[in-house]
């Protein structure tokens, strides 16, 4: 017996895309920082706090050279477009799905399964009453017998 190899879709992980889009609403933190720190009443969004080490700290063992070091720089304006990246994606993700959910309730309609059923007893009909029976179409008078 041969069994068919079945090729699955691939996703990204929820975790990947809500990162992607925290670091992207970090980095447009950052140049509305950089736009409003002139503006007065939106200065506070460019106010800026380090955290880390402000020298690396260096291991000189004469065959290699270590450096280490770590600096997070915080601002409000970082803050609250990381979040708003953040909120975007769980909403494209919400609105995503609940998309899905409407595509297959659709299919799965009553509705629409009475329309496909109603057509059938149709065609049955029609197919019963018009044996041999000839049908023109347009000017070029093409005969089709069904």
């Amino acid at each position: 017996m041969e069994q068919k190899k079945v090729k699955k879709k691939r996703k990204l992980k929820p975790f990947v895309v809500d990162t992607a889009f925290f670091v992207g609403g970090l980095a447009i933190g950052e140049v509305v920082a950089s736009l409003v720190k002139d503006i007065a009443f939106l200065k506070w969004l460019s106010f800026e706090v380090l955290y880390g080490l402000q020298e690396p700290l260096q291991f000189n063992l004469l065959l290699f050279k270590f450096t280490l070091g770590c600096t997070i720089r915080l601002s409000p304006a970082l803050i609250l477009f990381g979040l708003l990246g953040l909120l975007l994606s769980r909403l494209m993700r919400a609105a995503s799905a609940e998309k899905k959910e409407r595509s297959k309730a659709y299919d799965l309609h009553p509705d629409k399964s009475e329309h496909i059923e109603d057509d059938e007893d149709e065609d049955e009909d029609e197919d019963e009453d018009s044996e041999d029976e000839e049908v023109v179409v347009g000017d070029d008078s093409q005969r089709y017998d069904y």
